[in-house]
């Protein structure tokens, strides 16, 4: 099923942790698109930054981004947006009674405000024209 949605699509969106666990999994990711047969082309890679610091950006933040824009082509590319850490993207446990548990995921009723809000705005603004511009 992974096969036929990544042959199917024309942008995968893939959130990243400033942490070396992602520098891994993109590289894993980036091996897999290399290995699968695309019938018509393959499928635009867009990292985004995610759970960062608000203020600051990282060491390990600018090393995933630098090495991994380095070694791809124009056809995978990490976002200019950034989105920090929240407590409103959270995962949160379902109620025991629930037997649907991703209702109880990652929702928190609102959207919230401030930095947050701002974050996901101009992630969405960048998504928008990165799938207009294709």
């Amino acid at each position: 099923m992974t096969e036929v949605a990544l042959s199917t699509t024309t942008h995968i969106l893939s959130p990243v942790r400033p942490d070396r666990f992602s520098k891994h999994g993109l590289s894993l990711l980036d091996t897999m698109l290399d290995k699968l047969n695309f019938p018509i082309t393959e499928p635009k890679l867009l990292a985004i930054m995610n759970g960062v610091q608000s203020n600051e950006t990282s060491e390990v933040e600018i090393e995933l981004t630098q090495s991994n824009q380095e070694q791809w082509s124009r056809e995978r590319k990490f976002l200019r947006s950034r989105i920090a850490a929240s407590k409103l993207l959270e995962a949160r446990p379902a109620p025991p009674t629930l037997n649907d548990y991703s209702a109880g995921l990652a929702y928190r009723g609102h959207l919230g405000g401030g930095a947050i809000k701002t974050d996901l705005m101009k992630a969405a603004d960048e998504l928008v024209n990165e799938l207009s511009a294709a």
